[in-house]
């Protein structure tokens, strides 16, 4: 409500993304104006002048709130006089200019009037006829809203959807003639140069059709040992696998978030061997939103801004809901922490996430006795922008061996 101190009072409200403005004069209302997200509004009263800029209306039942900046000025005169008044003014500026400047300025007004000239300009300028031969070595990363007059000359036949945000630094040299029809779920990170000269302890479920003519000298140790049932999650299992064996935790870290950033940094350490698969986050926005998971082994610190240190193991477009907890999926290559060790990871989601607010790096917040998460750092760009400390808000799901002694 705003008080103008004559017969009208105004009114502010929101509603649907938009603030509504209401003039009540005499018992009678009129509307006065709409203001839609991120857009301004003046307003000519008989005392002032009202610009009104909306920065954010949020609408969601659990939060309804509205960012509204309201700026008052007097207004000023229509008519101004041909000549200086007789009298000095009782109110100087407190900060005069020396002299008045003898020549024009070269240069255009980094903050131009709203309102233009009456006459224009004697001596416009010309575009240049050709572009510049020394482009900047920064171009911006929002492209023109408009297409260039003249497509290229050969266009890629199958474009992707998006650009990739972070291209590879050493491609191939020569592509394979023909992709795999299926890739591998879960590949190897390290294979073997050469195949072992001693078999696998489990016995193969498809047993040769071809028995071997004589038998061996000894009997294999422990053909038992390592089958679905026996509690223990071994490397060559799954919950998909042996549900028995390999049991599902999320950490459930969910400290109130009070800020928002883009990426977040942290470490955590097993007490148990476990194999991370996916993450949840806390939405920032509403709508679809690209994600990425970086990894590494040890600490984040002296990685923060370079990725050749890292390992990519999710980049994909993500529905996400505002204070809402929102799944990124499961990534495409699975983290397995040994006990004991430390693993460091990096989330970063284009339309950010909140998380809560943090003073002490590397400190323990959660736990659940077989991972302890640790606060870490938030970022605005990807690998840059340290903007602080802060507590991961989300859960981080893993499974491990059923048993509790492994």
């Amino acid at each position: 409500q705003i008080e103008s101190g004559g017969p009208s009072v105004w009114f502010i409200s929101f509603n649907n993304k938009r603030v509504t403005i209401t003039e009540v004069k005499n018992g009678q209302s009129s509307l006065a104006g709409k203001v839609g997200e991120g857009r301004t509004r003046t307003l000519t009263l008989p005392w002032s002048e009202l610009a009104i800029t909306v920065h954010e209306i949020n609408d969601s039942p659990s939060s309804r709130y509205a960012d509204v900046e309201i700026l008052f000025g007097p207004l000023p005169t229509q008519n101004p006089t041909p000549e200086p008044t007789s009298l000095p003014t009782s109110k100087p500026t407190p900060d005069p200019t020396p002299l008045p400047t003898p020549e024009l300025t070269t240069a255009p007004t980094p903050e131009p009037t709203p309102l233009p000239t009456p006459v224009p300009t004697r001596e416009p300028t010309v575009p240049t006829p050709l572009p510049t031969t020394a482009p900047t070595p920064n171009p911006t990363r929002e492209p023109t809203p408009e297409p260039t007059p003249f497509p290229t000359p050969t266009p890629t036949p199958d474009p992707t959807p998006e650009p990739t945000p972070r291209p590879t630094r050493s491609p191939s040299k020569e592509p394979t003639n023909e992709p795999t029809p299926i890739p591998t779920p879960r590949p190897t990170r390290s294979p073997s140069k050469e195949p072992t000269n001693e078999p696998t302890r489990i016995p193969t479920p498809r047993p040769t059709s071809s028995k071997s003519k004589e038998p061996t000298d000894s009997s294999t140790e422990s053909p038992l040992d390592d089958r679905c049932g026996d509690f223990v999650c071994d490397a060559n299992e799954n919950p998909m696998i042996c549900q028995s064996d390999c049991v599902v935790t999320s950490l459930k870290t969910m400290p109130k978030p009070n800020s928002r950033a883009r990426g977040q940094m942290f470490t955590v350490e097993a007490t148990r061997d476990l194999t991370i698969f996916s993450f949840d986050i806390v939405g920032n926005n509403d709508g679809e939103s690209q994600c990425m998971v970086y990894t590494r082994a040890g600490d984040y610190r002296g990685y923060e801004n370079d990725d050749s240190g890292w390992e990519l193991v999710l980049n994909k477009d993500v529905a996400v809901k505002r204070g809402v907890r929102s799944k990124l999926g499961v990534m495409y290559q699975e983290v397995t922490i040994p006990a004991g060790s430390t693993q460091a990871f990096y989330i970063w989601c284009k339309q950010g996430m909140l998380y809560t607010k943090a003073t002490s790096e590397g400190a323990p917040f959660g736990s659940d006795g077989s991972l302890v998460i640790n606060e870490g750092i938030v970022t605005t760009g990807l690998f840059h922008q340290v903007t602080g400390n802060g507590q991961y808000s989300g859960w981080i799901r893993y499974y491990s061996s059923a048993s509790l002694g492994n």
